[in-house]
């Protein structure tokens, strides 16, 4: 049984790509010679092969099939060189990218550097700040210590604090004859009399006014603006804050305790003033 062309094509004794023609020509001249009537040969087997060669032949218009041997390598071919396209694409890409990723880290890498460097700066310029209230805050430590140092002088004016909106407030400023000033609540301020003798307390170094004894009945007034007890817990503050930046080797965490040393040093000098 023949099914391809090159089989029929040799069967009836022909090139490959032989036209129409040529191929009628040679089965007329093949079926003459090998019919059974005339070739007894092969009881009629040759006649049969060219016969189906020609039917093959017929039904396929007589036409050589598409070498896809061309086809077959002209796309592999160009698979190949789309694969290296887009191989050298990919590569192109990946090293594009890359770049950036390096430009982005060498940028960000600089950033970080300028800042650390601002940083350091800031904090070396803020060094003198820090021993300030390093002073400062020992001198107040040391005044807290110490032993108060008391005084008896007798009352010479109670007076109303006046508020920054002209009225009154609750708390009543005191003025003793040795000039030593002592605030406390109006509340207490009814209980008090003119002339009268006071034991005053207050602190060795700075004066601070700690309480005061009526030498009447020994009753004792505390300060309505305890400045003294609120030093003691921003003194503690503060004794944090320089005990953890000396210790500190991070530049930016310094720099984050000397804003509360700051913060602080501002509520000292408020009191301080209050004072």
């Amino acid at each position: 049984m023949i099914n391809n062309y090159y089989d029929a094509i040799a069967t009836l004794g022909l090139a490959e790509g032989a036209s129409k023609d040529e191929v009628r020509a040679a089965f007329r001249s093949l079926s003459k010679k090998y019919h059974p009537d005339l070739y007894k040969g092969d009881n009629g087997e040759s006649f049969k092969r060219i016969n189906q060669a020609y039917q093959y032949l017929k039904r396929n218009n007589y036409s050589q099939p598409i070498s896809y041997t061309y086809q077959e390598s002209t796309t592999t071919h160009y698979q190949e060189t789309e694969k290296g396209t887009h191989s050298r694409r990919r590569d192109y890409y990946s090293e594009e990218r890359k770049e950036k990723r390096r430009k982005y880290r060498e940028r960000k890498r600089k950033e970080q550097e300028a800042r650390k460097a601002l940083i350091l700066k800031i904090v070396k310029k803020s060094k003198l700040f820090v021993y300030v209230v390093l002073v400062l805050n020992s001198f107040l430590l040391f005044d807290y210590l110490m032993p108060t140092e008391e005084s008896v002088s007798k009352l010479d004016t109670v007076q109303p604090v006046v508020n920054a909106d002209g009225t009154k407030g609750s708390t009543y400023k005191l003025k003793f004859a040795n000039g030593n000033i002592f605030y406390l609540g109006k509340e207490s301020t009814r209980y008090l009399g003119q002339a009268e003798l006071f034991r005053i307390k207050k602190s060795l170094l700075f004066g601070y006014q700690l309480s005061l004894q009526d030498n009447r009945n020994g009753y004792e007034y505390f300060n309505g603006v305890n400045v003294f007890k609120t030093f003691a817990f921003i003194i503690f503050l503060q004794a944090l804050f320089l005990l953890l930046f000396f210790s500190a080797k991070n530049p930016e965490r310094q720099l984050n305790l000397i804003i509360y040393m700051g913060f602080c040093f501002l509520v000292q000098f408020a009191l301080m003033l209050m004072h």
